[in-house]
């Protein structure tokens, strides 16, 4: 996921605030950007409206549509080369 700095500024300062809260634990930085990240989202706008995203169509048509493969041709024979006595 690619976040604008403004977003990712947002979050990191939330994911302090979550490990100071916490007590400054040791090896938790994961687990409070996500929180952050979830209570950031949680509250924005839900759809894709809210960030500017066109649905693809073309998708579930795609799906719809069989898949046909080809089978491969069958190997060709190499000729063995005769040995001169």
């Amino acid at each position: 996921m690619i976040l604008s700095g403004e977003t990712e500024t947002v979050i990191r300062e939330r994911a302090y605030s979550i490990w100071e809260s916490e007590g400054r634990p040791h090896g938790r930085d994961t687990a409070h950007w996500f929180k952050a990240m979830e209570e950031l989202f949680a509250a924005a706008p839900v759809g894709a409206e809210a960030i500017n995203i066109k649905p693809k169509a073309t998708r579930a048509k795609k799906a719809a549509e069989p898949v046909v493969v080809a089978a491969p041709a069958p190997a060709k024979k190499k000729a063995l080369a005769k040995k001169k006595s």
